[in-house]
């Protein structure tokens, strides 16, 4: 076949057809010629030119009804049509469009306009099949991540599971020697972070696969970041940083999914505890303000540059900062954070400075209209 492409003519009239093989052999094209609806309905069950240009008067089946049967073929839904018609009725040229034209050539026509508007719509039916191959693919690839990740899910993370459970009762074991404690407290880190990994990668494809579905639970904020606290205390402790608390005494509801809204506190107090200095501070506070609930945190780390605040967000970003105690870092935490607050209609801001630390602030709609409320929403 011709690089230019393969274009199929249909026209009743001989010296139609005579003309426009002429014009387009000459200009490089392959072509193809039908002088009944029937031959070119055949013809296309064989083969899928890249650009019919379609006589609209003909005998028995009108241009018009043709362009519309061949659109129910398999793989000609894609195939542009230009319609050759002596009309020039607005009506008719609607009539066109309406029946899956893509342009039109009015007859008399010059060979130049003919050759411009054929090479239009050819490069652009190579590049939408280009792009239609390149989606394909593209999902292709998508479902094997899924299929992977799936296998990531099942298969790696009970075996780890039992890494860690007997990591930690070797390094606890007072009968073996402190070396064999050590290498067991070192299997349990790696393993830490194994699952870490796995479990952001998890949360990153079931964020972008949109698999995830918010819910609108009844959530008391003040219980939410005591439970978060609660579980990166023995965090902060390793490393003798002080979680302090800074709650306003006002009652702050919001409705949110409190899972996700956890799992966003919890991505970001563990991030502020592991870039915060041994021996410094991370703030945790709640602030009702008017119509909005507040909640930040904050800690005296090393912060951001204006470099990493443009790409902070960003699956596995590179940013200058890192944890202060050698703990891992995925690259993937405050990504999740993003999606997550996108998801759930959650105004996020960073206020940061290089060597200042940073404060991350949540912004949520306060709920005062109780007595609507459906408490058995309550978690």
């Amino acid at each position: 076949m011709s690089e230019k492409g393969l274009i199929l003519i249909v026209d009743d009239l001989p010296q139609n057809l005579q003309l426009l093989h002429t014009t387009l052999r000459n200009a490089g094209y392959k072509v193809a010629v039908a002088n009944t609806a029937a031959v070119a309905l055949g013809f296309l069950e064989r083969s899928q030119p890249d650009l019919i240009l379609l006589d609209v008067m003909m005998p028995e089946i009108n241009g018009f009804e043709l362009c519309q049967q061949l659109k129910t073929l398999p793989g000609c839904q894609a195939i542009p049509v230009i319609f050759l018609t002596a009309r020039t009725d607005k009506t008719d040229i609607l009539q066109g469009f309406e029946a899956g034209g893509v342009d039109y050539i009015t007859k008399p026509f010059e060979n130049l306009e003919l050759l411009s508007r054929v090479q239009v719509h050819v490069a652009l039916k190579k590049t939408q099949d280009a792009l239609r191959q390149t989606n394909a693919e593209l999902q292709r690839l998508n479902q094997e991540k899924g299929e992977f990740l799936g296998i990531a899910s099942h298969d790696l993370k009970n075996p780890l599971t039992a890494i860690l459970m007997h990591a930690e009762t070797l390094s606890q074991d007072q009968s073996l020697s402190p070396a064999t404690r050590e290498s067991a407290q070192v299997i349990r880190q790696s393993g830490q972070r194994m699952t870490e990994i796995i479990h952001n990668l998890l949360e990153i494809h079931r964020l972008e696969d949109g698999r995830l579905e918010p819910r609108q639970d009844l959530c008391d904020l003040q219980d939410l970041l005591s439970e978060s606290i609660s579980q990166h205390l023995t965090q902060a402790r390793r490393k003798n940083i002080t979680l302090q608390q800074r709650f306003s005494p006002e009652l702050c509801l919001v409705e949110s999914d409190w899972q996700l809204l956890l799992q966003i506190l919890d991505n970001l107090l563990s991030n502020a505890i592991k870039y915060a200095p041994p021996g410094s501070e991370v703030e945790i506070g709640m602030q009702a303000e008017g119509a909005q609930v507040k909640c930040w945190i904050a800690d005296q780390g090393p912060g951001f540059t204006a470099a990493d605040q443009q790409q902070m967000y960003q699956k596995f970003a590179r940013l200058s900062a890192r944890p202060t105690a050698g703990e891992h870092s995925t690259g993937l935490g405050l990504s999740i954070v993003r999606q997550l607050c996108d998801l759930l209609q959650i105004q996020l801001s960073c206020i940061t400075s290089p060597q200042k630390g940073a404060c991350f602030v949540l912004s949520l709609p306060r709920l005062t209209d109780l007595p609507a409320l459906d408490k058995t929403a309550v978690p």
